[in-house]
């Protein structure tokens, strides 16, 4: 029921890509509707796993079809080879080819079903940090409010339980710090390969609240899932406050025995909070 193909982006010696998924939906004869656009991140601590891999690629082909979406799924470079921020850059290149499309959009291809003007973020542990991340380096190089690289326009984020540390322990972390899934020392390790060289735990890639200053407030909405047996789960829930207090319009939802990656005791990957997903995007 989805139609996939992969486009490579130029730089990464060919490992930046995205991978397109397009709803059978959308292929009616009489379908005029323009397509939402969910630019998906992929988790794996910064370190691990692709746009191809498996649970990826599935979540990607359910979110394009109950979503009636096209998503576009990044291929980032991984560390420790390339440190952050080269997946954050690997982002804004992203963007910079959907405004390509964009600006190029004809009566064919992709690009006919695509509505540029409603672009969705999503992104799950790592891949949410990314999202984060990304769309602060664009705001950045950008005056303008919600119209970011002109036609796109950026209409929410969704971040899935996002990748954050600090140089200190919350509650939570303690609490869970034997996992399941993330344990504390994974996290550890994950930041001490991610992080650029010489850069601490307090670096605003990885403790956007370290340095307390507000957050740009034309962030787009945002929708940020949580799980209490997550060791993540008091970071994240600061982070969304921290979006709050910045202006930035906010819904957390949490689950209260949803583990890290929302993996279930038999292993499988729950999809508990593709109802939550389905209504924001909509």
């Amino acid at each position: 029921g989805v139609a996939s193909r992969d486009v490579k982006l130029g730089g990464g010696d060919g490992r930046v890509w995205v991978r397109l998924y397009l709803p059978a939906a959308a292929l009616q004869i009489n379908s005029k509707r323009k397509l939402p656009i969910v630019v998906h991140v992929h988790g794996g601590g910064f370190v691990r796993f692709s746009a191809a891999t498996s649970s990826y690629h599935d979540f990607c082909k359910k979110v394009a079809t109950d979503a009636t979406a096209l998503v576009v799924s990044l291929n980032h470079r991984l560390a420790p080879a390339s440190c952050l921020p080269a997946a954050y850059q690997d982002l804004v290149s992203a963007l910079h080819w959907l405004r390509a499309q964009a600006l190029l959009s004809t009566s064919d291809g992709d690009a006919s079903y695509a509505d540029f003007s409603s672009l969705i973020f999503m992104g799950g542990s790592s891949g949410g940090n990314i999202v984060h991340n990304a769309l602060l380096m664009v705001l950045e190089s950008s005056k303008s409010k919600r119209a970011l690289l002109p036609p796109l326009s950026f209409a929410a984020q969704i971040l899935l339980q996002p990748f954050f540390g600090g140089a200190h322990r919350t509650a939570s972390e303690l609490r869970l710090s034997d996992g399941p899934i993330l344990t504390l020392a994974m996290s550890d390790q994950l930041w001490s390969l991610a992080l650029p060289d010489g850069a601490s735990r307090d670096h605003p890639f990885c403790d956007p609240l370290a340095a307390a200053q507000p957050l740009p407030c034309n962030l787009p909405p945002a929708l940020v899932i949580v799980g209490g047996r997550d060791l993540l789960h008091d970071r994240q829930v600061a982070y969304a406050d921290f979006l709050r207090k910045s202006g930035v319009e906010v819904k957390l939802v949490e689950y209260p025995d949803a583990t890290h990656g929302f993996v279930t005791p038999d292993g499988t990957v729950s999809y508990v909070f593709m109802p939550e997903v389905l209504q924001f995007i909509r």
